[in-house]
């Protein structure tokens, strides 16, 4: 099992997500031919090797036209129930958004059904969660957090999201150091 652990002390944008997976492994085109299966036009998603203050990363870059739709729960599982990605990342991508809206529906104080997303329910939003989720649930990875009690030694930036093969073992943790 590979074993993906996200150490995101000030938070992570999807195309950050969907870069530290191409740069640990996934591949770029595979990735964009299950996207396509999302069966909605208008987006366009690129890779690129950047350096950021003498470190090394993938930049993905997630393109769309531009929209002024706000979409509710309801809109965005339909979108994912309808596509021909696979369950498990259909399953994983409704869980995701179903979280969001939960959060809203707190925090808006109203029920989940009545939450419009206004960002997190655009176009490159949806193609975020859902690439991550092909990603994850497509390679199997088992993804960690700090929450797991799973902790990294090292300062930030010798802190990478990480996968390691352990056939047949327990997907553990460990630290690698990138920074040169």
């Amino acid at each position: 099992m590979k074993t993906l652990y996200f150490d995101c002390f000030a938070g992570a944008s999807g195309d950050m997500i969907l870069g530290a997976m191409v740069g640990a492994g996934v591949d770029p085109k595979a990735l964009r031919d299950q996207l396509a299966l999302l069966n909605v036009e208008g987006f366009k998603i690129d890779f690129e090797t950047v350096d950021r203050s003498g470190l090394s990363a993938t930049y993905a870059r997630v393109e769309t036209v531009r929209e002024h739709k706000h979409r509710h729960l309801s809109d965005i599982r339909r979108i994912i129930e309808d596509s021909g990605v696979t369950d498990a990342a259909k399953e994983l991508s409704v869980r995701i958004f179903t979280r969001l809206a939960e959060a809203e529906a707190r925090v808006h104080n109203e029920p989940v059904e009545k939450v419009h997303f206004h960002e997190v329910g655009a176009l490159d939003a949806i193609v975020d969660v859902v690439g991550a989720a092909i990603d994850i649930e497509g390679r199997r990875f088992r993804v960690l957090t700090e929450a797991h009690g799973a902790t990294l030694v090292g300062d930030a930036c010798q802190r990478n999201a990480l996968v390691e093969d352990r056939p047949g073992g327990d997907g553990g943790v460990v630290a690698a150091e990138r920074a040169h």
